[in-house]
């Protein structure tokens, strides 16, 4: 990579950026003036349906064991039955 010690200029992105020796610390300096555009698409524009929450799926069949949907449930003893009708189902 070239370092800019003299006085070059360096055009980037149509912004001229003038590399000045100090100290052996070499600074861009701005010669003309910046102006930033905001993009018109959202960041999340490129990732589709990211925005959207998922939905719940009920169902009204009743032979089935059930998960809750609200963890609370989980904490009491039918966590138990259902872990064991969940196990049950699974060996049939």
């Amino acid at each position: 990579m070239k370092r800019f010690t003299d006085e070059e200029e360096y055009e980037m992105f149509s912004i001229k950026l003038k590399h000045v020796k100090c100290n052996d610390k070499s600074q861009p300096l701005i010669e003309e003036g910046i102006t930033l555009k905001k993009r018109e698409e959202d960041i999340f524009a490129f990732i589709p349906f990211q925005h959207y929450f998922l939905k719940h799926v009920t169902t009204h069949d009743k032979s089935k064991p059930q998960i809750p949907t609200h963890l609370k449930k989980l904490l009491s003893l039918d966590h138990q039955k259902l872990m064991k009708q969940i196990t049950e189902r699974r060996v049939e």
